[in-house]
């Protein structure tokens, strides 16, 4: 596993635009940021809203094929983890990335007033 770079970033933020998940994202990233919240105990709605979304938009392979980098394995292969593979791979990825800072941060940039 790599670190993610400030490409990834920009190609998340495209896939965020792309799918809409903007709305479905910042109040989950504003309470992560704001209260400390571990990602996981940001709220099951919250996850709930975001997975309606993807499946809405088929975002399922643009998230894949984003995962693939820093998770250096083919989209296909993200594709096919086990959810057990996912979880730990996800949690390597943000206490690696220091995900809670990179939230706090973002949640600035989304909720700022233009």
């Amino acid at each position: 596993m790599r670190k993610v770079n400030t490409r990834d970033v920009f190609e998340a933020m495209r896939l965020i635009q792309k799918s809409g998940l903007k709305e479905k994202l910042t109040p989950v990233i504003k309470e992560i940021a704001e209260k400390g919240t571990a990602v996981v105990d940001s709220g099951i709605m919250g996850i709930l809203s975001v997975i309606e979304v993807i499946s809405e938009n088929r975002c399922e392979q643009m998230i894949c094929e984003w995962l693939a980098g820093p998770l250096e394995m083919d989209a296909e292969s993200v594709e096919e983890m086990d959810l057990e593979q996912l979880a730990d791979a996800l949690e390597a990825l943000g206490r690696e990335n220091n995900i809670r800072r990179f939230f706090s941060v973002l949640s600035g940039l989304l909720t700022r007033k233009a």
